[in-house]
């Protein structure tokens, strides 16, 4: 709750807009708003029909860009509506406009987690490693190789939920490295999880 309450004064102006529109109008703006964000429907369309088109555009578009960053601060932050409602509240909004918002974020929050699923930068999570030792004889570049090698198979899931593999091949100097820069960051993980415990 307090990320969103920590965004909401950029945008406190738009959502003070809302106590002065009527009802049917800051519904519209509030699902207007999420099918924007969704890409359902285009912010040009639904501010010039139905009861939006009666009100100032300026005032109608910083009602919007409040309930949007709204919108997206908490699905961002996966709160609970009523979390949603009461943060809105909090911030000034009245409890009938607040209660709009929260039943269309309740609606929407799968497609907004979904969204924000896709565009956020994550990087694949390792979930196995497999290896293998091999022994080069010889290559298409020398007739006597005689060195062992190894071929690692790190199996990654995509933030799309895809397993990706990713093979490499090493020599044991390579992989005694490897196991050394690994080892030294499980010490360093070990003595920074050491030093937060209370």
């Amino acid at each position: 709750m307090a990320a969103l309450l920590a965004a909401l004064p950029q945008h406190s102006d738009g959502l003070a807009i809302l106590a002065s529109l009527p009802e049917a109008a800051v519904g519209e703006i509030c699902v207007g708003a999420a099918d924007a964000i969704l890409g359902v429907a285009s912010e040009h369309a639904f501010l010039a029909e139905g009861a939006l088109r009666d009100h100032e555009p300026a005032r109608v578009k910083a009602a919007t860009a409040g309930v949007a960053s709204a919108l997206l601060e908490a699905a961002r932050a996966d709160m609970a509506p009523r979390d949603v409602r009461n943060a809105l509240e909090d911030s000034g909004v009245p409890a009938g406009r607040a209660s709009l918002i929260e039943k269309v974020y309740e609606e929407k929050l799968p497609a907004l987690r979904r969204l924000l699923g896709r565009t956020r930068f994550s990087l694949p999570q390792l979930v196995g490693v497999q290896w293998r030792l091999d022994y080069v004889v010889k290559t298409k570049h020398a007739d006597h190789v005689n060195e062992p090698f190894f071929l690692l198979r790190f199996v990654t899931v995509q933030r799309d939920g895809q397993e990706e593999p990713l093979e490499v091949t090493c020599s044991e100097e390579q992989v005694s490295d490897l196991y050394a820069t690994l080892k030294e960051a499980s010490h360093q993980i070990s003595l920074a999880t050491k030093d937060s415990a209370p």
